[in-house]
């Protein structure tokens, strides 16, 4: 099949544009870039030389910034993808924060726009130097509600719509992709109910049968319903939010879901993501070939009806909402 991808002049081991050992690279805490070890924050931006992105033509990985929020196929999906697209398959660090608490401490952090924007360009361009032995390098976001608005995080929105403008306009720099992904948000909410409920693993290594069996046995689960038109309502606003964020910013991206990528019968929607990226197969790539990508394996293929035990009671709460269809879907 075709496939688009860079060639890799660099060692396994060094990385040339740094001069240290990518496994002893360290980008902690999450609001500073390092440099050979030495700190650089904003306040000290001075006393470094700004990051430059590799560009495409001489190998450099494509930046990519993740948006999907927890318990929707993150770990797995950018596996895949860095794995499938060529090179050395690495994770998208979580740069933001793990929850929202952090990320919103994250953004409070910095004090203006500039900030924020000054941190993106410097942060993703340090890991795509890091990460340079991979078609692709990413961190991702998980973009709760409540962090949109503050002004660094404007700032790195800001940053990736000047910086893809200006790389439109002919420079040597690669543009920053942004994949925006979500999932059902009631299989989310079942997924939460699961992972607290059985104390199970919140993944299974591809070939685990011992952690699958447990999985797939799982039945009888009581998914709340006092709250959950509320938690749905919430994740709809945020999707909105989020897409009216997006395009006001003038920021390109691209949409996939859960359900595109692991419910179908054809691998089209993982190479319509290689398109937009401009790495990896994008013709004939087969779901035997996806699956065989996979370092985590889908954990449950039962119906919702037969993983809830108040199913009846669930339709009878959303059939008065607007989140019906989320059951069908």
């Amino acid at each position: 099949h075709k496939v688009l991808t860079p060639h890799f002049l660099e060692s396994k081991n060094i990385n040339r544009y740094t001069n240290t050992k990518i496994e002893d690279y360290n980008l902690k805490p999450r609001y500073k870039v390092f440099v050979n070890r030495k700190e650089k924050t904003f306040d000290r931006r001075k006393l470094y030389p700004s990051c430059s992105f590799t560009p495409l033509d001489d190998s450099g990985p494509v930046p990519v910034l993740f948006l999907i929020n927890g318990r929707s196929g993150s770990s797995n999906t950018w596996l895949t993808l860095s794995k499938l697209a060529g090179g050395k398959p690495r994770g998208a660090k979580e740069a933001f924060g793990s929850d929202s608490d952090q990320i919103r401490s994250f953004f409070k952090s910095m004090k203006s726009e500039e900030e924020g924007s000054w941190w993106l360009r410097e942060h993703l361009c340090e890991v795509t130097k890091l990460h340079c032995n991979s078609a692709i390098s990413g961190i991702q976001w998980k973009p709760y509600a409540n962090t949109w608005s503050l002004p660094s995080a404007k700032g790195v929105l800001k940053e990736i719509a000047r910086h893809n403008a200006e790389a439109k306009l002919g420079g040597k720099n690669p543009q920053i992709r942004v994949l925006y992904m979500t999932r059902n948000p009631i299989d989310v909410e079942i997924s939460r109910v699961k992972h607290r409920a059985q104390h199970t693993y919140a993944h299974c290594i591809n070939g685990d049968e011992e952690c699958l069996k447990q999985h797939k046995n799982m039945k009888n689960l009581t998914l709340p319903t006092n709250d959950l038109v509320s938690k749905l309502k919430e994740d709809d606003d945020q999707v909105r939010l989020i897409v009216s964020t997006l395009e006001t910013m003038g920021v390109e991206y691209y949409r996939t879901s859960y359900e595109k990528l692991y419910n179908s019968n054809n691998a089209e929607e993982w190479m319509n993501i290689f398109r937009y990226l401009g790495r990896g197969p994008i013709e004939g790539l087969t779901l035997d070939k996806v699956n065989e990508s996979f370092h985590l394996a889908k954990t449950t293929d039962t119906s919702r009806q037969d993983l809830l035990s108040n199913y009846d009671e669930v339709r009878k709460v959303l059939a008065n909402s607007d989140f019906v269809h989320l059951l069908e879907d």
